[in-house]
Parts: C-alpha cells; structure tokens; sequence
C-alpha cells in the first residue's frame, strides 16, 4: 500500500512537472561585412514574432552567432550596423533544433538588398496610401458639397505630403466654396510654390484675391496666368 501511495505520488509529480518544461532551440550563423570578411562584434537582433520577445548577441571574432534556448516559434533576425538593421531574415527556431541563418552583406549590397531601403520604401508606400485615401475622401466631401469636411480632408493628404500641388489647388477650392478667400489664395500660392508653370493656379489665384478685394494682387496674378497661357487668362 505504501509503494502504491509513493507510485502514485511519482506519476503526479511527473504529470505537473513535464509540461512546465520550455520547448527550446538554437540559431546560429556566420556574419560577413561589405568586404566579404568576418563581421566581428556585430550585434544580432532576435525578434520572435506573434508573442513579442526581443533577444541579442555579439558575434565573435570569426564573425559566427549563438543564441541558445530561445522558445519555439516564428522569428525575425536582423544584423545591426550603426544601430540600424542592416539586413533581416526569417528564421523558425523548432523544438531541440538548430536553425542557421547566416548573413551576406556583400552579396546583400551586390543585389541592391537593404533592409534601411526596405523600410523607407515602406514607409513611402504607406504614406502614398494613406495620402491617396484622404484626398478621395476629400473629393466626394466636395461632389457632396460638404465643404468643411473636404477642407479637413485636404489638409491631412497636404500634412500626408506636403509636396503635391494638385492637393493644395484643390484645397484652395474649396476654401473658396466657404468664402474663405484669403485662405483660398495662401492654398494657391503653395500650389503655384510646387509648379510655378501652372497658368490655371494664377488664374484662379487672381480670382478669389478679386473675390476678397484685392484687386492689385488679382491684377498680377491674372497677368502672370495671361502670360503663361494667354487664351485661358481671366476664365
């Protein structure tokens, strides 16, 4: 009976104790610079993905990493360069396993691979994106005449990017739909600021000033327009 109790005792202890055990494993690579040669002391930025967990180490001096006992699951390892990630892959670390993941920087730069230029080229695209959907969002504020919501709209595309004149002219349209002229004639002026050739934004231009009183400002702009495209002047 004794035995019995203490067999028992053995196979619970057992039961709790084996899953509290971490599913574990390695990732190591070699790390070489531009010149093809070890990259030593290089840190190796090790991001595990879905449950956030950032984990590092230096390379030594043959430019080879280690990190053992890191959990299972999906990761993103990045070789740092002035405290920038100069390259990143993907890496699967499996439960007692050892996953290479080995960094090339001269072939790396040799095929126009930087993981800075990944980032910005990101960036860019993202904020094309979001510039684009506020300026449509802006576009059918004005078809529905609901002036105050397209100036808001236009204003965040400009803040978005601030070098598109087209974003700035429309701006300015619909400033002057609300009678805001003179604000009107500074959204104008930063248009005709990015495309100074653009005989419609003087015209305009000359228009809301004519609008707001200002007859010699309207006077120039509606010359400069007539100077740039002398058949649309004053329409």
């Amino acid at each position: 009976m004794k035995f019995t109790k203490i067999l028992l005792f053995l196979v619970i202890v057992m039961f709790v104790t084996i899953p509290g055990f971490a599913q574990t494993g390695n990732i190591h690579g070699k790390v070489t610079d531009t010149d093809g040669k070890p990259m030593v002391g290089a840190t190796i930025s090790i991001d595990r993905q879905g449950i956030t967990q950032h984990f590092e180490v230096k390379t030594d001096n043959r430019g080879q990493y280690l990190h053992a006992g890191l959990p299972t699951g999906q990761y993103q390892i990045s070789v740092m360069r002035d405290g920038k990630k100069a390259l990143t892959q993907p890496g699967v670390v499996r439960f007692g396993g050892d996953t290479a993941v080995d960094f090339d920087l001269k072939q790396a730069a040799a095929q126009g691979v930087s993981e800075e230029a990944r980032q910005k080229a990101a960036e860019d695209k993202a904020k094309a994106e979001a510039t684009k959907a506020a300026f449509e969002q802006a576009r059918t504020a004005m078809i529905s005449k609901n002036y105050d919501e397209a100036i808001r709209l236009f204003q965040e595309a400009a803040e978005k990017d601030p070098t598109q004149h087209v974003i700035y002219a429309n701006l300015a349209d619909a400033y002057s739909q609300t009678k805001k002229y003179d604000d009107a004639a500074k959204a104008y002026n930063k248009a005709i600021e990015l495309k100074p050739d653009e005989a419609a934004y003087y015209n305009n231009l000359g228009i809301v000033q004519g609008s707001a009183g200002k007859i010699d400002d309207a006077t120039k702009a509606l010359q400069k327009a007539a100077e740039l495209n002398p058949p649309g002047a004053g329409q």
